[in-house]
């Protein structure tokens, strides 16, 4: 009798801490998912009223440092901090943003459609700006030898007034020109410590070009 009653108490005794720990665990388990942050996103939008038909969906994000972000939009450069929070953007409709860079120094270089090449500084106020006449665009930026690359695209001309002229590559220092070159028309530009890369898609693959 008294070893069944043992037995009883011992069993109930194991039940009771069973419970308490199915319970602990389960109410861990809710705190867990109580307490896991939710994520959160920013939705950045174009300037104008309709939606851009030319857009270049390769543009990525630029970090200027871990508080600072670069973000473009289509005709909008939005810079954001570490919280996913608006510090400023500068609109540039009708026009779209065809590539963009930032200097170590700080300036921040933009190739927009209708021939524009635009330089503003890290609190989103322009101090500097060129355009072209003509069906040209400024394509492609690069930082290069304390200065930047920019390639020409010539690609309106060849397409609207039978030109059969490659693209120009141009280094870009002070705010002026201080040399051109042919660039292979469609190819990207691309910096390898101090060679100039133009890297063209074939058929079979791609070609790597050194401008000298």
């Amino acid at each position: 009798m008294f070893h069944t009653r043992h037995t009883s108490h011992l069993v109930s005794l194991i039940m009771l801490l069973l419970i308490l720990a199915v319970s602990g665990f389960g109410m861990s388990l809710f705190q867990s998912k109580s307490t896991k942050p939710k994520t959160e996103s920013v939705k950045l939008e174009y300037s104008g009223e309709d939606e851009p038909t030319k857009v270049d969906g390769d543009l990525r994000p630029l970090a200027l440092s871990s508080n600072r972000l670069l973000v473009p939009v289509g005709d909008t450069l939005y810079m954001l901090d570490a919280e996913s929070k608006g510090v400023w953007e500068y609109s540039f409709e009708p026009n779209i943003i065809f590539d963009f860079i930032a200097t170590p120094e700080g300036t921040i270089y933009i190739a927009v459609s209708d021939g524009g090449l635009i330089a503003l500084d890290t609190s989103g106020k322009k101090v500097w700006h060129n355009f072209m006449c003509g069906s040209a665009n400024y394509s492609q930026l690069k930082n290069y030898g304390g200065g930047f690359l920019v390639v020409v695209s010539m690609e309106g001309y060849r397409e609207y007034r039978n030109s059969n002229s490659e693209d120009i590559l141009e280094f870009w220092k002070g705010g002026k020109s201080l040399w051109s070159k042919e660039f292979p028309r469609k190819a990207e530009l691309f910096v390898w410590g101090d060679k100039i890369l133009a890297v063209t898609k074939t058929k079979t693959g791609k070609e790597i070009q050194e401008i000298k």
